[in-house]
């Protein structure tokens, strides 16, 4: 019934201090010690990050809104926009679980080429903020327009920043587990595990370098 489109979202301001932070990590060691056989020690954890009040403000995002099945005109409304949050700002909740490393565990792994699961990312704007709408292309009806764009743009920001944020866990867990399989390679040839890290790393720094665009072009 209704598409709406959000472009240029340049974050103006995003302090990642929070009012309020919750932090809760339940470890997981599973042993098993047959009579006959070697002891396997298995460990997972699970992760959870709570934050309030994180900051945010954008400015010049650019709008388009359309109401296909609206009886009343315009059905088209489209504009610059800024968004700024009161102090209760943005409420982040993430979950984490490190995927065990029993033998399924790091088979799962293996398949995934990931150390970690991402259960849950969850994002919520305050209900108190505010929008400032200008330069539309109906700027007498805009105070009326005002109210159905501000509940999109929640529902958008909240969509996108829950994305990105699982994008970036997700990415920094690929280039961990990337990394790790590169030191065992340099651990094969008789490094020590640290210089073996070391190397990995270097490596991967050296694979980014070559990919199309470049680490550092």
């Amino acid at each position: 019934d209704i598409e709406f489109v959000l472009e240029d979202l340049d974050v103006s301001r995003f302090a990642l201090l929070p009012g309020h932070a919750y932090i809760r990590n339940i470890t997981d060691i599973d042993i098993r010690a047959p009579a006959d056989g070697e002891v396997q020690t298995a460990i997972g954890s699970l992760t959870r990050i709570y934050a309030q009040g994180v900051q945010l403000e954008l400015r010049d995002v650019s709008f388009w809104f359309k109401q296909k099945t609206s009886a009343v005109a315009p059905s088209e409304f489209s504009g610059l926009l800024a968004l700024t949050l009161p102090p209760q700002g943005v409420d982040i909740d993430v979950v984490v679980r490190a995927i065990p490393s029993s033998p399924d565990g790091v088979k799962t792994r293996a398949q995934r080429g990931r150390f970690l699961e991402v259960q849950r990312v969850q994002v919520k704007l305050s209900s108190d903020m505010t929008v400032d709408v200008r330069q539309t292309n109906h700027p007498l009806l805009a105070p009326l327009l005002k109210p159905v764009v501000s509940a999109r743009v929640r529902e958008g920001i909240e969509s996108s920043l829950a994305e990105r944020i699982r994008d970036t866990i997700e990415g920094a867990d690929a280039l961990a587990w990337d990394i790790g399989v590169r030191a065992d390679v340099f651990e094969d040839a008789g490094l020590k595990r640290g210089a073996a890290l070391l190397a990995g790393a270097w490596s991967e720094l050296g694979r980014m370098r070559r990919q199309k665009g470049g680490l550092f072009s």
